[in-house]
């Protein structure tokens, strides 16, 4: 009779220890932040979203000019023949700010013509009133991509330029 009392006192121990491994376990899960899922911010006028989330120009499917007087960069002077879209990716949770998402933007450039393109780009933050430059070679009807990876620290309402003589800077402000 002793026998079987120590068992089932063994059983109870058991039982009650791992019921407070799982109370414990489900306690520290229910305390991390969880991320939180946002749309990315609006883009140009004339765009769409693909399955990553960019806001990509329609024109970026096209196909690459033919010819060959296609194939000549524009007239100085000309518009920048690059299309930009912008993307806000998660960066990490705070837990200085309670656990709330830190949200970066990153971007991506389009080169609509058919000739290499060597641009710079310039990100200027009325905000906290930095800027930062980085070089940038596109390929013909290429894509690139720059942002927090490349040291670029973009956010909202930031102005964003691009150069690449001959042709005239493009200046877009951040979503």
């Amino acid at each position: 009779m002793a026998d079987a009392r120590s068992n089932r006192t063994w059983l109870i121990t058991a039982v009650a220890a791992f019921c407070v491994a799982i109370a414990i376990l489900h306690w520290r899960r229910a305390a991390e932040p969880h991320a939180v899922i946002e749309p990315p911010a609006p883009g140009p006028v004339n765009t769409h979203a693909n399955a990553a989330g960019w806001i990509a120009p329609r024109s970026a499917s096209q196909s690459p000019p033919a010819s060959a007087a296609e194939r000549q960069p524009a007239e100085a002077g000309g518009p920048l023949p690059l299309e930009l879209s912008f993307h806000r990716r998660l960066a990490h949770l705070d837990r200085a700010n309670r656990g709330r998402p830190s949200y970066v933007v990153d971007a991506r450039l389009y080169n609509v013509s058919a000739v290499p393109l060597a641009v710079e780009v310039l990100v200027s933050s009325a905000a906290s009133q930095r800027a930062a430059t980085i070089e940038l070679n596109v390929a013909p009807n290429g894509i690139a991509d720059f942002g927090a990876d490349d040291g670029l620290e973009m956010r909202a309402a930031d102005l964003i330029t691009l150069r690449s003589p001959p042709y005239r800077d493009l200046v877009a402000q951040i979503p």
